[in-house]
């Protein structure tokens, strides 16, 4: 592996170790195991939404280091934010898919039909988002000064 895939990737990993991150691990960890979802099955709902800032959080600050060690080229804050998203709807798209692979093979029941799939992912989306507008907002407030 070259230097700066190495680098890149410990850049990565100490971006996973960070304890929002692993706040929100252990949250879904902990949810799943007290099967929360059954009693609660709205708790779905924020835990997307959260997921999708932590996921964001992470795809952004790993674009940004890509960028540092020459993985890919300088982005301006559009493109960058372009990037991170396509990242997160990219992820979101192929958790719902191992959902669905997960029912029909598996015989699990993560997926509560076409418009639970759907609303998860707009979700998903609304997190992202979310996470990319505050982080702009901050970013031009802190050239202002």
């Amino acid at each position: 592996m070259p230097g700066s895939c190495r680098r890149w990737v410990v850049a990565l990993l100490r971006e996973l170790v960070r304890p929002l991150v692993l706040a929100y691990l252990l949250l879904a960890a902990g949810v799943d195991a007290v099967r929360a979802y059954s009693y609660w099955p709205a708790l779905d709902i924020p835990m997307h939404y959260v997921g999708a800032l932590v996921l964001t959080y992470v795809v952004h600050r790993g674009v940004g280091h890509a960028m540092r060690y020459e993985l890919l080229p300088p982005l301006g804050r559009g493109a960058r934010a372009i990037a991170v998203f396509s990242l997160v709807c990219t992820a979101s798209l192929f958790w719902e898919l191992g959902e669905f692979l997960s029912d029909r093979y598996l015989g699990t029941r993560a997926q509560g039909g076409l418009d639970d799939t759907m609303f998860d992912m707009l979700i998903d989306v609304l997190g992202s988002v979310s996470f990319l507008i505050v982080w702009s907002f901050v970013r031009s407030v802190r050239r202002r000064r």
